[in-house]
């Protein structure tokens, strides 16, 4: 099963996060996608710019490909929209150019609809 966790700025996800891999042996945690890029010498305005949530969303969306059916990821690309969406800015962004990728990506996650 493949999850992503969404939700604001410290609002409980790395706590919920932690405690599905806990319940679900064999899941593997990707951590979001500022961490992952932070650790590879990524310098983020402070707060994060337009920019930063675009970069951000590109490595959401690397993330989501790989092929591990066992993954609990840390933020969904989505996520990263609604920030783009709030963002001053955000009319200097073609979300459309990134619909069909965001998508693609988001359809390999577990859905509540599998269940009903």
């Amino acid at each position: 099963m493949r999850i992503a966790v969404c939700g604001t700025h410290a609002t409980g996800k790395s706590t919920l996060v932690a405690a599905l891999a806990d319940a679900l042996p064999g899941h593997s945690i990707i951590p979001e996608p500022y961490e992952i890029l932070e650790e590879r010498g990524y310098a983020f305005a402070h707060p994060p710019t337009l920019d930063d949530y675009v970069v951000q969303l590109r490595q959401s969306l690397l993330s989501l490909g790989r092929r591990s059916p066992n993954l609990i990821f840390e933020r969904s690309p989505l996520d990263l929209v609604a920030y783009i969406l709030a963002s001053p800015d955000a009319d200097l962004v073609d979300l459309e150019a990134w619909r069909t990728a965001i998508t693609r990506a988001t359809s390999s996650l577990w859905s509540a609809r599998a269940w009903t």
